[in-house]
């Protein structure tokens, strides 16, 4: 059995930002991304596309794909499919330029085959702990199934998953069909 080989938060940093594929980081362990789907980006281009004018007037920012998320308490560092931040974009920032979002308000993943169970588990569990977080929003790629953690107090949140067309998700008062 071949032992991890643990990085500094420095070094994956610094990586990252030369790298050509994107990885993410959890308390020393850097895990390769896999590639998205066509209906995978798709459908995110889609939540982009009617979430951003309403954001915008909301004092809010969408972000997608691209933008790393730091979760302080794992030591870990994610690239959500979709991230909403509202007033003041609060960010880590390293000397050399890497920089990551501190304080987002909405995660968003659309699910995919090798990544649902993290999604589902370890980052769940470490975006929970995010104090400004407000929702967590799981959309399956292949049926109607929208999972959506809404924050009650500090450590309760409510789960509610949306499996009807016609049902309408609350994002910030902007509204998303599910279909």
């Amino acid at each position: 059995m071949q032992a991890k080989i643990l990085v500094s938060v420095d070094d994956y940093l610094i990586a990252e930002e030369q790298a050509f594929h994107k990885s993410e980081y959890m308390a020393g362990e850097v895990i390769a991304m896999a590639g998205v789907s066509l209906k995978h980006d798709l459908i995110t281009n889609r939540i982009n596309a009617l979430l951003f004018e309403c954001l915008l007037k909301r004092g809010c920012k969408l972000f997608s794909k691209d933008v790393l998320v730091r979760v302080k308490e794992y030591e870990a560092f994610f690239y959500p499919d979709i991230v909403i931040a509202c007033g003041n974009i609060k960010l880590f920032k390293r000397p050399q330029g890497a920089k990551a979002l501190l304080e987002p308000t909405i995660i968003m993943e659309v699910l995919s085959e090798s990544a649902s169970l993290v999604d589902r588990t370890t980052k769940l569990r470490c975006y929970q702990t995010i104090p400004t977080l407000q929702k967590y929003i799981l959309i399956e790629q292949d049926q109607i199934l929208i999972e959506e953690y809404t924050r009650q107090s500090l450590n309760q949140w409510l789960e509610t998953i949306y499996t009807q067309e016609n049902e309408v998700l609350d994002i910030l008062g902007c509204m998303l069909n599910v279909k």
